[in-house]
């Protein structure tokens, strides 16, 4: 069996993350909102030689099918977490998203979106408490700074 080398230990922690992941995923859209729940499956392979992760996943909400891509990446100069995403579901245009390495999880980045004539945050969190658990949360935040949980992914290592 091949051993794959990644280039630093940030590229270890998201090749961790390297196979096909299912479970429920509740979504929010404000506060106040019901939860609505769905599946999710989403597979996540190295690409260009480790140096960066490809997330391909679907889901569907409210019926309606969507699927998108998420590429993860480490940027060692800067000592950042890099993430770049897009879906069938929001608008067309790809969100950037960045973030400091954390002990707590993988992946913690902020990236932004314009709704109306506002900006509001969307910060992404990834935790890997075992080996065959995913935990995928993300937050909207609010113009003023409050953030509120708009997604969570209990996920498990598809067999």
């Amino acid at each position: 069996m091949q051993t794959t080398s990644y280039p630093t230990r940030q590229h270890e922690r998201l090749a961790a993350l390297i196979g096909t992941w299912e479970g429920p995923i509740k979504t929010w859209f404000d506060p106040d909102s019901p939860v609505r729940e769905n599946r999710y499956k989403a597979t996540i392979r190295a690409v260009a030689g480790g140096h960066a992760f490809l997330q391909e996943y679907e889901s569907s909400l409210d019926g309606e099918a969507f699927s998108g891509v998420t590429l993860y990446a480490y940027d060692d100069g800067r000592k950042k977490i890099v993430v770049d995403w897009v879906d069938s579901f929001h608008s067309i245009a790809p969100m950037h998203s960045e973030g400091d390495v954390k002990r707590e999880a993988v992946v913690d980045v902020l990236g932004s979106y314009t709704a109306g004539d506002q900006t509001w945050g969307w910060r992404t969190v990834l935790q890997h408490p075992t080996p065959e658990s995913l935990i995928y949360r993300a937050y909207n935040v609010l113009p003023d700074g409050q953030e509120y949980l708009g997604i969570e992914a209990t996920l498990s290592r598809a067999v």
